[in-house]
């Protein structure tokens, strides 16, 4: 649909865009580049960052997590800032969707409803005492408490 209208001896002609309705989606409504600051009394990088969350019951929460870098690991500023940066990309990029953030406990008793039940038995019994005596243990309050993205191989 487009219009004309006549000023003084000009046209001048006005364009009205429609949606292309081809369901695109759009740019990220935020980018984001973080925090970093040296924290002088425990010689590290403190690095603060938003994120957006899926908790259990579906709804949405926007998480602001702390990291902590030592100087001996990242020995200066540009290269927390390149650090932070490579995080960073997975977050600001335009297709970016909340993650469901599980507990260890969760994740533990979905894996043992879903994946033990296709196991041989002796299997699936190795399976249950790995989680019941090593991965779950009842008095390490831990690692059930906390996501499965913060859990590594030196947890």
């Amino acid at each position: 649909m487009s219009t004309a209208f006549q000023l003084d001896g000009m046209i001048e002609s006005a364009r009205v865009l429609g949606s292309s309705g081809t369901g695109d989606s759009m740019a990220s409504k935020r980018y984001q580049q973080g925090c970093i600051r040296f924290d002088k009394k425990r010689n590290a990088w403190i690095v603060r960052y938003r994120e957006d969350v899926i908790k259990p019951d579906g709804t949405v929460v926007r998480t602001r997590p702390q990291l902590v870098w030592s100087k001996k690991e990242v020995p200066t500023l540009p290269l927390a800032k390149r650090r932070l940066s490579a995080i960073l990309s997975r977050i600001n990029d335009y297709s970016y969707q909340p993650t469901r953030m599980a507990t260890v406990a969760e994740f533990a008793k979905q894996w043992r409803k879903e994946m033990l039940e296709n196991f041989k038995p002796s299997s699936a019994q190795a399976g249950k005492s790995h989680l019941d005596c090593h991965i779950i243990p009842s008095s390490e309050i831990f690692v059930s408490n906390n996501s499965v993205r913060r859990i590594s191989r030196s947890s």
